[in-house]
């Protein structure tokens, strides 16, 4: 197994979190009841001119209106770009962050975070695993500055210390692409984090 520092080839990405669901019942949804409504009326007695054109007025301004809030809520998300956020995860934890930039999930804004997993001493030397990464995209930068990302496949505690096992992508001499494992060298890498997307709602504390 390599010792994974400096990999080229190496682009950022980001790991979508399990998003959500509204019982707001939405654009999509008016549509396809009115749908429905049309396909099983009473042939002998089908919907008025005048009542399909109020629904499709009321279809009209429900889909202004939530285009507005989307709009308004994206405006919301984008003012905390560069603020440190907190919030609960799924695993009843508190975890934080700094905003840097928001992306959209089904129409709604989130917040793409990058949450620091590792503590370290004044010296540089790793003193606390924070949260564990296994499973997540992480991203990192080596001593030059170079960011690389890659997707966290292990991680173990050796004599105290955290070592990282991440699969980063690679190119070969020919062009091709490919998956290359190995294990994080902390000593040539800074910048360490969880690239994590954020509802909102979720969020607790702004500073």
């Amino acid at each position: 197994m390599s010792t994974v520092s400096d990999v080229t080839g190496t682009t950022s990405s980001t790991t979508a979190l399990t998003s959500g669901k509204s019982n707001i019942l939405g654009k999509d949804d008016f549509l396809k009841l009115l749908i429905t409504q049309l396909q099983n009326q009473d042939p002998l007695n089908p919907t008025s001119d005048q009542d399909f054109i109020a629904q499709m007025a009321q279809f009209s301004s429900l889909e202004q209106m939530q285009n507005m809030n989307s709009s308004l809520l994206t405006s919301q998300a984008s003012t905390l770009i560069g603020k440190t956020v907190s919030w609960t995860g799924d695993d009843s934890q508190v975890h934080g962050g700094t905003v840097q930039g928001v992306s959209m999930v089904n129409g709604q804004p989130k917040l793409i975070v990058d949450e620091p997993f590792l503590a370290t001493s004044s010296d540089g030397k790793t003193v606390q695993l924070l949260s564990d990464p296994t499973g997540k995209t992480i991203q990192w930068k080596d001593s030059a500055g170079t960011t690389y990302s890659g997707y966290v496949a292990k991680v173990e505690i050796v004599n105290g210390v955290p070592q990282i096992t991440v699969d980063t992508t690679a190119m070969d001499s020919n062009g091709n692409t490919k998956t290359v494992e190995g294990i994080l060298d902390l000593s040539k890498v800074k910048n360490l984090v969880v690239k994590t997307q954020v509802d909102m709602s979720k969020v607790s504390t702004i500073e």
